[in-house]
């Protein structure tokens, strides 16, 4: 299989790039707002964001995106 880049959409005001590591305190922060809100089961914790950067076939590099 090989990986088909998206187009990354283009807003005004936002930037749109691959997460890293340095953005794991917003991302947990968001996904705890949005918990907070909508009151699932489970929500991801620190812990699952930090595994999105353990070495696999899945580079976020390549495989990731915020805005």
């Amino acid at each position: 299989m090989t990986e088909e880049k998206v187009a990354l959409p283009a807003v005004d005001g936002l930037v749109f790039r691959a997460i890293t590591v340095a953005d794991i305190d917003g991302w947990l922060a968001l996904v705890r707002r949005i918990a907070a809100v909508e009151k699932p089961p489970w929500h991801e914790q620190r812990s699952d964001l930090e595994d999105v950067f353990a070495p696999s076939k899945h580079d976020p590099a390549v495989n990731t995106v915020g805005g």
